[in-house]
Formats: structure tokens, sequence, C-alpha cells
């Protein structure tokens, strides 16, 4: 592989290296020395890898696209990521943990340029809480794709001021909030007079949304394909029914087991 990164590198765009056990350190260092135009890097899973490895990919300048899911960062990597990856479109640090302190990730985001940032995976990360979407609104105004299932400080707090926060996001089309059992109508409702784009959503397992505020998305937002209130216990197996009917362009899941 090394011969061949040496060889062709130059003329690499995309390098997909998904659940590799053999990337290491010297990996990237290839990588980074040898594929100057590339645009995609899928890390994910490659446990190999230790933190300060990362550093290594601040060389990648036109970088659009970093997976880096499930593997374990530290502010030091991140940051050099920021400074020198100014082009990310595309970033998923779902699972991953940021190891040095609580709420760290509130402190590296803003040390990143993601003005272009179109769409972000963080689903599953510790650290994500109100303060961190309320970070991301501020400096990702472009964003259109935002993963934010199962991350747990989120699940106990939902979204603190919601209409500030989506206010910012006009383009927004995809928004999961998995498992987020303290979502209530005040998102869905800020979500639908702000969000006039959006196409999914997703709140398996809230225990805040009702009927009202969902049928007002439904209504609004007219570009919506895919709705999933599986789980949600506030909003019935009929009403449902009645919804697929009413809106039959929009897949709504509803599950119960």
């Amino acid at each position: 592989m090394y011969s061949f990164l040496k060889e062709c590198g130059e003329k690499l765009l995309t390098i997909r290296l998904a659940c590799c056990q053999y990337i290491s350190k010297l990996t990237l260092e290839t990588i980074a020395k040898g594929c100057p135009d590339l645009e995609e890097l899928d890390l994910q899973c490659c446990y190999q890898l230790k933190m300060d490895d990362l550093i290594l990919l601040n060389q990648l300048t036109k970088l659009k696209r970093l997976n880096l899911y499930r593997l374990n960062l530290n502010l030091k990597a991140l940051e050099s990521l920021g400074k020198g990856c100014t082009q990310l479109e595309h970033l998923n640090i779902g699972s991953c943990n940021i190891l040095e302190k609580p709420n760290a990730l509130n402190e590296f985001l803003p040390k990143l340029n993601l003005k272009n940032l179109v769409s972000l995976d963080l689903w599953r990360c510790k650290d994500v809480s109100s303060i961190t979407v309320e970070v991301l609104a501020f400096h990702c105004p472009s964003l259109q794709e935002l993963d934010l299932g199962w991350c747990h400080p989120l699940m106990r707090t939902g979204v603190e001021n919601p209409d500030q926060v989506f206010s910012c996001w006009p383009k927004l089309k995809k928004i999961f909030f998995t498992c987020g059992r303290s979502i209530s109508d005040m998102e869905v409702e800020a979500i639908a007079n702000h969000c006039p784009q959006l196409e999914q959503f997703d709140i398996l397992g809230s225990g805040g949304v009702t009927n009202y505020s969902i049928e007002k998305m439904l209504k609004k937002c007219t570009k919506l394909q895919l709705l999933d209130v599986s789980f949600v216990s506030k909003i019935d197996s009929d009403t449902v029914a009645q919804w697929r009917k009413q809106f039959p362009n929009v897949c709504i899941k509803k599950s119960f087991q």
C-alpha cells in the first residue's frame, strides 16, 4: 500500500480505510506527504491510531470530508486539524471520546474553521450538551445535516433557546434527535418555523413531543420526506395513520417494539 500511495498519491482524491486495523502513524505520514489533493478520508474504527497521530492530517489542506468515527481524540489533535483543514464540509466524530476534560467539545469547536461545514455527525458523543448546540449554531451557518442521536447530556436537557438556535440554520435539511428524551414541542416548533428546507427528522424515543408540534411541522416543512416518531409516547398510532393519508409524500415511521 505504501508504494502505491507514493506512486499514485498525487492523483488521489478519496481514500477509504474504515476498520483497517493495520493503519498506523506511518500510513498517515505517507498520506499526508503523498496525497496533496486529497478531499475525502475515512478512518472510522482504525483503532491502532493514537491520538497524536491525527495531527499529521493538518497537512491535507484540501480535505473536505473526514470520518473519525469511534476514534479517541484529544484537543491537541483537533486544534491542529482546525488550523490545517480549513475547507472541511463533512465531519464525523460520532462516538468519539475526547479525553482531557468534561465539555472539551465546547472548547474545541470555536477553534475550528466551520463556516463551510455542511454535515456534522455527533452520534453518541458524550460531551454534547445544549451549550454545544448553541456553539454550533453560531459557528456553522451553512449546516444542512446534524446527527445528535444518543448524546446523553442533551437527552437530559433538550435544546435551550431553540428559536435562537434554529433561526441560524435556514438551510437545515436533516436533524436527528434519536433517543432525545427531553426534546419537546418547543424544539419541534422552532425547527418548523425556521427550517423550511427540512427533509428528514428523527425524534425516536422523545418523551415531550405531542401531536400539535408534529402536525405543525408536517404543514410548514413541505419538503419533508422522512419523519420518525417511533416510541414517542404522546403520539398514538391512530394519529399517525391520519397523517399518512394527509401527507402521502412523507414516510412516517412509528414503531412500538
